[in-house]
């Protein structure tokens, strides 16, 4: 059984898929890509910074509601009054 290598061996990608421009035909096009691609990062990291900030802020509400006195002690009403309160803070 003589294995042929080029049908075992796994497919090559390359390392930026979809949109293949040749720089030196599109110049203005490749530029473009470079910068959607480079605002995807920030939009990726801001978005992840926001999603942070927003658990760090649902702590802080729950750690004050908690802190109240009687400390640690929360009833349902006390649970719902701090989860309307945040989810109007989101909108």
């Amino acid at each position: 059984m003589d294995k042929n290598p080029e049908s075992s061996s796994p497919i090559e990608h390359e390392a930026a898929e979809g949109l293949n421009i040749n720089e030196r035909e599109e110049p203005l096009i490749h530029g473009l890509h470079v910068i959607i691609r480079f605002c995807v990062r920030i939009l990726a990291v801001l978005m992840t910074l926001v999603i942070m900030w927003s658990v760090a802020d649902v702590g802080w509400v729950l750690y004050q509601q908690v802190m109240i006195s009687p400390v640690g002690l929360l009833n349902v009403n006390d649970i719902l009054a701090s989860f309307s309160t945040l989810m109007a803070r989101k909108t």
